[in-house]
């Protein structure tokens, strides 16, 4: 799994920064600023508790009571900005100057605090836009606009100005293809493993516990 990891980490490096082409691709790269590919979604709640509170942290969107156990909002969340399936979200605080952007695939909608950005892909494939903003390469240039003392900021206007280079739409879906291809292959992967571990569990108890017996 670790060594699948890595390929793909590679991978997508290579893809993403244009060293690897695909066949029959040959077209020069556009360069872009993000703010051209992407839009800012400023839908707001009218009414309290209206969707469910999500939380994006670094391992994906989740139901805040879940991630956290307990409910940890507000208690008035009218105002809170409202995620649709599609679209993403990000913290704009960060101690160590990592930002993840998560893309809501598990919920058909939620709302997030205030404080999140919510934005959705405009003129860019989603899928090749989530591995791209969320890669080693993109997240040295954030580096070098965030700002901040203690805690670290990312705004929208930040964002939305750095600069990139991207390929024609085809060539972004068959990337967005073949990055998701090794992402599935190392969620099954994870998944035998985990089966294995139970089996193993299972196999322990009855051997130690004398139901079952080696023979001789």
């Amino acid at each position: 799994i670790e060594e699948k990891k890595e390929q793909k980490k590679g991978l997508m490096q290579k893809l993403l920064r244009g060293e690897i082409r695909l066949p029959g691709f040959n077209d020069e790269w556009e360069k872009v600023r993000l703010g051209e590919v992407i839009k800012e979604i400023n839908e707001r709640t009218t009414k309290n508790n209206e969707y469910p509170v999500l939380t994006s942290s670094r391992k994906g969107i989740f139901l805040q009571e879940d991630y956290f156990s307990k409910q940890v909002a507000s208690t008035n969340n009218i105002g809170y900005k409202i995620v649709r399936r599609g679209q993403f979200t990000y913290r704009t605080m960060s101690d160590d100057g990592k930002f993840t952007f998560n893309q809501l695939q598990d919920f058909d909608i939620g709302i997030v605090s205030p404080a999140y950005v919510v934005f959705e892909a405009a003129k860019i494939n989603p899928v090749f836009l989530n591995y791209l903003i969320n890669s080693y390469d993109f997240n040295q240039k954030l580096l070098r606009v965030i700002q901040g003392g203690t805690r670290l900021s990312l705004r929208y206007n930040q964002l939305k100005n750095i600069k990139g280079s991207i390929p024609k739409k085809n060539e972004q879906d068959l990337i967005a293809h073949i990055l998701s291809t090794a992402d599935k292959e190392i969620e099954l992967l994870e998944e035998e493993l985990e089966q294995l571990k139970l089996q193993k569990k299972g196999l322990m108890q009855l051997l130690l516990t004398g139901i079952i017996r080696v023979k001789c």
